[in-house]
């Protein structure tokens, strides 16, 4: 007759698992209710703290601008007074622009306590550092980008030979446009326009103008090549610098 060992492990059948110990319906409930409050703590805890460990979204140190200027929404059209059908009616428009304007002297001292890098010092004056805004730096751009086009288009003489400043020009508008990231969206029927007439959140450019008449360096650009210190002392009594409002016309077609 065959004889039969007990076995004493359960495991010992890989495919059959160990019985759980018995716990009582009070202590697994009591146990519960100890882990759902100590879970409600460390999550009030956590939310609390949140503002102290969280690393906040600091201004490098040597990032520098002017005051902040108000939020102001304006109309974009499709064509303008500066991009009429007939081109050469803005040729005026274009040529009243004065990129200049955005040429500005500020006390060395006010500029590093706002964190101004370190600038040319004014020509007479080494208290008085001068700096060009970059709004104007950009229109200085393109009035150099389109009056380029225009004469290759017409067979003229170039005022300013393509090359290093004109390249220089559409990557700092590239530079420029990936800075801003302007994601509005704009909407279009498939007639080769598109967001005309739609608004857009802008930086109030009266104050960016009235900014820069206030701290004025008195600069003239030219085309000549001349010393720097030549190009100081042409004060503009009207402070203006040309610049029409984005939306002061009908759309013109």
């Amino acid at each position: 007759m065959a004889s039969y060992q007990p076995i004493s492990k359960l495991s010992e059948f890989p495919h059959e698992e160990e019985p759980l110990p018995y716990i009582g319906y009070e202590r697994l409930r009591r146990r519960w209710i100890t882990y759902g409050v100590a879970l409600l703590a460390i999550t009030n805890l956590l939310s609390l703290s949140w503002p102290f460990w969280v690393p906040r979204s600091r201004p490098p140190s040597e990032l520098a601008c002017t005051e902040e200027f108000d939020t102001v929404y304006e109309r974009f059209w499709w064509n303008t007074a500066y991009s009429p059908v007939n081109r050469s009616e803005a040729d005026n428009l274009w040529d009243e622009i004065n990129p200049a304007h955005g040429i500005v002297s500020v006390d060395r001292k006010w500029a590093a306590t706002n964190g101004w890098p370190l600038s040319a010092y004014y020509p007479g004056d080494k208290t008085k550092a001068v700096y060009l805004l970059e709004a104007y730096h950009l229109l200085h751009c393109l009035r150099i980008m389109r009056l380029t086009f225009w004469q290759a288009i017409d067979g003229k003489p170039f005022t300013y030979h393509p090359g290093s400043h004109v390249d220089h020009c559409f990557d700092a508008l590239r530079q420029n446009i990936q800075c801003n990231a302007d994601n509005t969206p704009l909407y279009s029927f498939g007639d080769h326009t598109a967001g005309d007439g739609q608004l857009h959140k802008c930086k109030d450019w009266e104050q960016l103008r009235a900014w820069a008449a206030e701290n004025t360096a008195c600069y003239r650009d030219s085309v000549e090549d001349i010393p720097f210190k030549d190009h100081f002392g042409f004060c503009r009594e009207n402070g203006d610098d040309g610049v029409k409002d984005i939306d002061y016309g009908a759309i013109i077609s």
